[in-house]
């Protein structure tokens, strides 16, 4: 079978914070150079998925938006050397994400 090769214009990615402890920390900002409207993202979690929306469709043309997703590293459940989050055997948990927004 042959893969077809996609071809991304945008993000779909996710980006592993810096800071590794379990404490509140900034993991993103994005500013409009434009208007100078900010979000900047804190969160507990270990990393952040930035997509762009090459898919979006319907009223939504495709790269006409952004979207940051506070989460666990992708494929968690079945890596044993990533953070652990809601599959920990204790099946107990606190996260929390913050957007500051600056108009």
């Amino acid at each position: 079978m042959q893969w077809k090769q996609e071809m991304i214009k945008g993000y779909n990615s996710y980006f592993i914070a810096r800071d590794k402890s379990r404490g509140l920390k900034k993991l993103a900002t994005l500013k409009s150079e434009k208007s100078h409207r900010c979000v900047t993202v804190f969160s507990t979690m270990p990393g952040i998925m930035l997509y762009t929306g090459d898919y979006l469709s319907g009223n939504h043309a495709p790269l006409s938006g952004v979207s940051l997703e506070a989460h666990y590293f992708p494929d968690t459940p079945n890596q044993p050397s990533f953070p652990r989050g809601i599959f920990a055997e204790e099946n107990n948990w606190r996260e929390t994400i913050v957007y500051r927004i600056q108009y």
